[in-house]
């Protein structure tokens, strides 16, 4: 009788507890129900970015472009934010076919003065020759080695795809391009203009290389977007040499050293880092804030 008494009041308990278990589940998945319900109506703790029909996209810097884009820099420019360092453009006058430590430090100096790991560049090689391609490729991984980086290169062929993967790049470099016309090279000017100045304005870097060739020089591309205008053309002879020490373009490279298949420019109103022995640019450099 007395067993029997204790099985029935366990029996009880095992439903009492049971039941209330239920009951708790029942609670708890109802609020967990009104809990999502609120969430997708948008009832949440925190509030999120404020914009009303006054707000103008091109110029706050809270709500750059679109709502709640908030500039690091605390600058907007058409939409655009303004990056807290300078962008960079560089014209480098050599093709790397062939190469030397001196000349490979010329390129790294540019790729790698961005500081993000991978370094992100887009390469555009249009009709270069492969030679120009590889060699160029091949100077920036013993650059990366040297130096302890890394780069992640997306290379295209086609100028429109330079305004989509622009972007998502660190860097934009092209490849010396002395198969095409100087009608052409001005056509790319053209029409990668505004994606190369909001890409500077936001700190990108825009290298570009030259070399020995019946058109003006791979960097009229730059001409028709104001970035940099170059002029007088000749075939590099002899040595170059530093001319402004104190420019980045100029971090690690010996005071002289041999060149080879280079070209010079005029000197230009930009900063002339790497001359000739007359006195030409060989790599000019434009910081553009």
């Amino acid at each position: 009788m007395f067993a029997a008494r204790i099985s029935t009041l366990s029996a009880l308990l095992v439903l009492m507890t049971t039941g209330c278990t239920l009951a708790d589940q029942d609670q708890l998945e109802e609020l967990g129900t009104v809990e999502s319900e609120g969430k997708r109506a948008g009832a949440t703790t925190t509030s999120g970015p404020t914009c009303s029909s006054t707000t103008d996209y091109m110029a706050d810097a809270n709500n750059c472009g679109t709502c709640g884009n908030v500039c690091g820099s605390g600058l907007c420019y058409s939409g655009v934010c303004a990056d807290a360092t300078a962008g960079h453009v560089f014209a480098i006058g050599h093709g790397y076919a062939t190469s030397n430590r001196a000349l490979d430090k010329l390129l790294g100096n540019a790729v790698f003065m961005n500081e993000r790991a991978p370094v992100r560049v887009l390469a555009y090689a249009g009709t270069a020759p492969a030679t120009l391609v590889s060699g160029t490729n091949a100077a920036i991984d013993r650059q990366a080695t040297a130096r302890g980086r890394t780069w992640q290169r997306t290379q295209v062929t086609s100028s429109a795809d330079v305004a989509f993967n622009l972007p998502n790049a660190d860097v934009f470099l092209v490849y010396a391009q002395p198969q095409q016309d100087s009608t052409y090279l001005n056509y790319l000017g053209d029409e990668w203009g505004l994606y190369l100045q909001q890409f500077t304005r936001r700190g990108g870097i825009v290298v570009v290389l030259d070399t020995a060739s019946t058109n003006a020089g791979t960097p009229e591309v730059l001409t028709r977007t104001g970035l940099m205008t170059l002029g007088g053309r000749t075939t590099l002879t002899g040595n170059a040499f530093v001319g402004v020490a104190e420019d980045a373009g100029a971090a690690r490279m010996p005071m002289m050293f041999a060149t080879s298949n280079s070209v010079a420019w005029a000197p230009s109103s930009w900063t002339n880092v790497i001359n000739s022995d007359a006195g030409q640019a060989m790599v000019v450099h434009r910081a553009i804030y």
